[in-house]
C-alpha cells in the first residue's frame, strides 16, 4: 500500500496555520436550504471530512447543490479540535490485509490480526471478523432457519440453544415433551398445538402434504415440512449434495458446488472469454500471434491457455484420473467420481488414518469419498479441496499443518479434517510442516510450522493450527507452491518467495530466512507463469536443503540447492535465478520440483527433467546425476508422449497420460509407486513406469 507521508505532512502543516479563528477550506455553516451560490454556503464548520463545495450541477449535490469533501487525513489520525492531521505514530497496517488500523484514520478494527477487517465473512465464533457487532456467523445445523446460539459477536449471539434439535430455539412453541423448545430457560408453560409433518423416511424431515396437529411430538413426525424426497433418507435439507443430476439438500438447485464450473480469470488468447465480459481475445492478448483451437475433452491444452478441458463437459468415469500428488514417500490421486486414494508411507497417517505400516497399493481414503477435485501431498500429512472449496485435511498435526484450530499437542494426528476458516479455495500447496491454500479472492493463507517465517507474517516461532493470510501478497495471486519450509506465489507476473533460505531458495539474492514474500531477483516484470518449490531433509547440519523454479515467458529458471544439479549451476548454491538451458522450441507450462530433482512439461505433453536420478526418479537419465541441459523423460528409453500432468515427490515421479492412465517410477522404500512390488533397491528397475490402478 502507498501512503502519502510527505504529502499528507505537508497538508497538515498548512492547516495547521494562518487564521486561529476559522480553517481556511472549511470555514462557516450549513445555515440555509437556498441552492448554494459559492464553497462557503456548503460549509459545516467541520474539518476531519474535509472541504464541503458548490457544485449544484454535480451528481451527488444535495438539495443545497453541495458536495460532501474528501477526508483530509486519510492516512493519518484527525484532531478536529486543533483543525489538523497527526501522524498515528505506529504503522498503518500492521497485519497487512488491505486495510489501515482506526488510529491511523482506517477501518480495521484489529490491525494485529489479518483475518479481521471490513468486509470479511463473518465465522460461526465469538470472534468479530467483519468489524461489524450487529453481523454473526451462520451455522444452522439442523436447517430450523435459526442461528446457532454458538454464532457470537460480541454480546450478540444466535437464537438456537439446540442447533441439533429442530424442536428448540427462540420463537418455537412450548410444546408438551418436558423441554425448553423457545429458549427462554423454562419448561412446558404456555404449551400450544403445533403442526407436525409426516416422515417416512426418518431423516428428520416430512413432508408438507401430510400434516396434524398436537402439542405431543407425534412418532413418526417433525416439525420441518422441508424434505423434498420422503423416501430416500439421503435427500434432505441437510443431505450433502453430489454431482449426480439430484438435489440431495433439498434447496432448489441441482449438483451446485460439487460440479466442476468455469470462473472468470484474466484474458488470454485462446478463443475463449476467459475474463466473461460477453469479448473474446480482447485487448493485446493475441499480439503474439496465438491460433488456438476449440478445448476439447481429452486431456490437453488445446486452445493454448494453460489449463486443460475448461469450459467443456467432460463425462464422469471413475477412470479418469483427476489430480496427482507426490508427497515426500506417499502419493495420492483423485478419480473421476471425486474420490481420494492414496498410498506409500503411513507412519503418520497421511496415506489413510489411523497411521499403521506402509500401504503398497492406492486406498481410497474414509470420508473422501466424492466431490473432491484437488489433492496435496506433504511430508507427513495431505490435504484435499471440495468442488465447493472447502479443504480437508489429514495425518500428522504436532505443527497445526492440520488445520484444525485447536492445540496440536491434544490431536497430534486426525482423520481428515475440515480446514477452518477457508470455504473459497482455489489451489492448494502441501509443505513438509505445512499446507498453503489460495482462495478465490487471490489471496493466499498458510498454516503449520513457522520455524523459518514458512506463514510469512514477518515472525518466526511460533506455529498456527489456524490459517493465517501471508503478507505482502494481497489478492492477485494466480500460482502457488510450497514445501521444505519455503513458499512461492505469482503475482501480476512477478514470483515471490518468503521462508526457509540456507541455500538461497527464496532467490532474493540473500541466505537469510525471509519473514515475508519478497520479489526474486533477475526476474522482475510481468512474466512469469508459475512456480515450483521441493527440497528434501537430510538431518546434517544444514538439515533441509531445496530448490525453487519459475516459468518465464515459456523458459525454466532455478535457484537454490545445487545438490545434483537441481538449480542446474553445477557448482555451489545459487541465491538468484538461473536459466537453465534447454532445447530450442520447449516452452514450458508447468514446472514441478521434488527432492532433489525437477521436471517440466510442454503443452504437447512432453516432459524434460533434471537432477538426481540414482533412484529412477527422473527415468534414469543418462548422465546420472550431473546439471546439464534437461533431458526428455524416457524411463525405458522411449520418450513419454502426451503426459498431461506430473507430480515430483521427495525420490521418486508420476505422471497422468492423457485422461486416465497413471503411472510413477523411482524409489519405492514405502511403496510410494503405489503397484504393490516390492520395496527393497530395484536398480535400473525403479525406472520402469508401472501403472497405478485406483481402485476402491
Amino acid at each position: 500500500m502507498t501512503h502519502r507521508a510527505l504529502t499528507l505532512l505537508a497538508l497538515a502543516a498548512l492547516l495547521a496555520c494562518g487564521d486561529d479563528d476559522a480553517d481556511p477550506i472549511d470555514a462557516g455553516g450549513d445555515t440555509g436550504s437556498t441552492v448554494c451560490v459559492d464553497d462557503g454556503a456548503c460549509d459545516d464548520g467541520l474539518f476531519c471530512n474535509g472541504a464541503e463545495t458548490c457544485a449544484p450541477d454535480a451528481a451527488g449535490a444535495d438539495a443545497r447543490g453541495c458536495m460532501p469533501g474528501d477526508a483530509p487525513c486519510a492516512m493519518s489520525a484527525c484532531d478536529e479540535a486543533a483543525d489538523r492531521c497527526d501522524d498515528c505514530g505506529i504503522t498503518a497496517d500492521v497485519d497487512g490485509d488491505g486495510f489501515d488500523a482506526i488510529a491511523c484514520g482506517g477501518e480495521d478494527c484489529d490491525d494485529d490480526d489479518p483475518d479481521r477487517f471490513p468486509g470479511n465473512p463473518e465465522r460461526c465464533d465469538d470472534v468479530d471478523q467483519d468489524c461489524d457487532p450487529n453481523t454473526l456467523g451462520f451455522l444452522d445445523a439442523d436447517r430450523d432457519g435459526s442461528v446457532s446460539a454458538s454464532c457470537c459477536n460480541g454480546e450478540r449471539c444466535g437464537g438456537d440453544c439446540d442447533d441439533d434439535d429442530v424442536a428448540r430455539r427462540i420463537g418455537q412453541l412450548e410444546l408438551c415433551d418436558e423441554v425448553d423448545n423457545d429458549c427462554d430457560g423454562s419448561v412446558d408453560e404456555d404449551t400450544a398445538t403445533a403442526s407436525w409433518y409426516e416422515d417416512r423416511d426418518g431423516d428428520g424431515f416430512g413432508v408438507a402434504t401430510a400434516s396434524l396437529a398436537s402439542c405431543v411430538p407425534p412418532a413418526g413426525y417433525s416439525l420441518l415440512g422441508t424434505d423434498c424426497d420422503d423416501g430416500d433418507t439421503s435427500i434432505s435439507p441437510v443431505g450433502v449434495e453430489r454431482c449426480d443430476e439430484v438435489d440431495q439438500d433439498c434447496d432448489g438447485s441441482v449438483d451446485e458446488g460439487v460440479c466442476a464450473t468455469c470462473t472468470p480469470r484474466a484474458e488470454d488468447c485462446d478463443g475463449v472469454d476467459d475474463d466473461c465480459d460477453d469479448v473474446i481475445d480482447e485487448g493485446d492478448v493475441c499480439a503474439t500471434g496465438c491460433v488456438p483451437a476449440a478445448e476439447r475433452c481429452n486431456g490437453r491444452d488445446d486452445d493454448c491457455d494453460d489449463a486443460v478441458d475448461e469450459g467443456v463437459e467432460c463425462a464422469i468415469s471413475p477412470e479418469t484420473i483427476v489430480d496427482v500428488s507426490a508427497g515426500l514417500k506417499h502419493t495420492c490421486a483423485i478419480d473421476g467420481m471425486g474420490r481420494v486414494f492414496c498410498w506409500g508411507a503411513n507412519a503418520s497417517g497421511q496415506v489413510s488414518p489411523p497411521a499403521g505400516a506402509d500401504v503398497l497399493v492406492p486406498r481410497l481414503v474414509s470420508g473422501l469419498e466424492g466431490g473432491f477435485v484437488e489433492v496435496a501431498a506433504g511430508g507427513f500429512s495431505t490435504c484435499a479441496r471440495r468442488v465447493d472449496g472447502r479443504v480437508f485435511c489429514w495425518g500428522e498435526n504436532e505443527h497445526g499443518e492440520i488445520g484444525a484450530g485447536a492445540d496440536p499437542e491434544t490431536m497430534p494426528q486426525l482423520p481428515p479434517t475440515q480446514v477452518v476458516g477457508i470455504t473459497n479455495a482455489v489451489q492448494l500447496a502441501g509443505g513438509y510442516w505445512n499446507h498453503c491454500a489460495r482462495l478465490a479472492d487471490g489471496s493466499v493463507r498458510c498454516w503449520g510450522q513457522n520455524e523459518s517465517g514458512e506463514l510469512g507474517q514477518g515472525t518466526d516461532g511460533d506455529l498456527s493450527s489456524t490459517p493465517l493470510q501471508v503478507m505482502r501478497l494481497g489478492e492477485r495471486v494466480t500460482d502457488l507452491s510450497f514445501f521444505i519450509g519455503a513458499g512461492c506465489a505469482v503475482r501480476d507476473g512477478n514470483a515471490l518467495c518468503w521462508g526457509y533460505n540456507v541455500e538461497g531458495m527464496v532467490g532474493n539474492g540473500t541466505t537469510n530466512n525471509q519473514l515475508v514474500p519478497s520479489t526474486l531477483v533477475e526476474l522482475e516484470g510481468p512474466r512469469v507463469s508459475a512456480v515450483g518449490v521441493g527440497g528434501a531433509d537430510d538431518g546434517g547440519a544444514i538439515r533441509y536443503y531445496g530448490t525453487s523454479c519459475a516459468i518465464a515467458d515459456g523458459t525454466v529458471w532455478c535457484w537454490g540447492s545445487e545438490r545434483d544439479g537441481a538449480a542446474g549451476s553445477g557448482t555451489a548454491p545459487t541465491t538468484e535465478p538461473i536459466l537453465r538451458p534447454q532445447d530450442t522450441g520447449f516452452a514450458a507450462v508447468e514446472i514441478e520440483v521434488g527432492g532433489r530433482h525437477a521436471c517440466a512439461r510442454t503443452a504437447a505433453g512432453r516432459v524434460h527433467c533434471w537432477g538426481r536420478d540414482t533412484n529412477g526418479q527422473t527415468g534414469c537419465l543418462p548422465f546420472r546425476n550431473a546439471p546439464g541441459a534437461p533431458v526428455p523423460l524416457a524411463p525405458e528409453g522411449e520418450p513419454l508422449e502426451d503426459v498431461t500432468l506430473v507430480a515430483a515427490g521427495g525420490f521418486h515421479t508420476c505422471v497422468r497420460l492423457g485422461t486416465t492412465e497413471l503411472r510413477c517410477f523411482g524409489w519405492n522404500d514405502a511403496g510410494q509407486r503405489g503397484d504393490g512390488g516390492p520395496t527393497d533397491g530395484l536398480g535400473s528397475e525403479e525406472c520402469r513406469p508401472v501403472r497405478v490402478e485406483l481402485i476402491p
